[in-house]
Formats: structure tokens, sequence, C-alpha cells
């Protein structure tokens, strides 16, 4: 069933608001059930920076989620690698459903422009 441009507008809207980037603080707060559970490394102040510029890009509900997986399956703190290995396939779902989004609203508006 055809759907409208509008329609295609919404649903890239919604997608992008769930895929919105997570805050510093709320990294922290997402991470902080791992330093619990593990104790945060020695090096933590140091180590921070690159967990930030890995998961910065990601939102806060597909991290928690990671973590989740982590305390299940990991017996040390991870490393940015093991956590991304336990984002949630819904995660990568969406992302692929928001480049096909946006790949429909472009050929909408260059049919449109065609006109």
């Amino acid at each position: 069933m055809p759907v409208g441009r509008d329609d295609i507008l919404a649903a890239t809207a919604d997608a992008e608001r769930s895929l919105a980037p997570i805050g510093p603080q709320q990294l922290l707060d997402a991470l902080a059930p791992l330093g619990a559970l593990f104790g945060w490394p020695d090096n933590w102040t140091a180590q921070l920076p690159i967990y930030e510029q890995v998961f910065a890009p990601l939102p806060a509900w597909a991290v928690a989620a990671a973590v989740r997986g982590a305390c299940a399956q990991c017996e040390f703190f991870p490393k940015p690698a093991q956590l991304s290995a336990q984002l949630p396939s819904t995660f990568h779902e969406l992302n692929r459903a928001l480049v096909k989004l946006r790949l429909a609203l472009f050929c909408c508006d260059k049919a449109v422009a065609r006109r």
C-alpha cells in the first residue's frame, strides 16, 4: 500500500528521535551498572573519553541495552568493542529503516521536482 510523503516524513522524524544521541551524563549513568558490578577500571579517567567517542552517537536506550547484555555476558569491565557487540538488533534495524526512509524522501522530492 503506497504511503504519502507526509507519512514518510513523520516516520523519519520518529526514527530520528529514537536514534537521538546519548548525552554525556546519560552515558555515565548508563555505564554505572558496569562500575557497580565490575568496579571502575584503574585508569577510568583516561579511558572515559574513548567510551564517550564510541558511544556518544548512540541512543541512550541502545547503550543501556548493551550494558545489560554486558552485565550478563562479561566477566570483567568491557572494552568498547565488547560493549558494542551487545548492542541490540533493534538498534541496527532502526538505523537501516532510517536510511530507507531518507531514501524514500529523496525519491519523493526528486519525483516532485520533475513534475
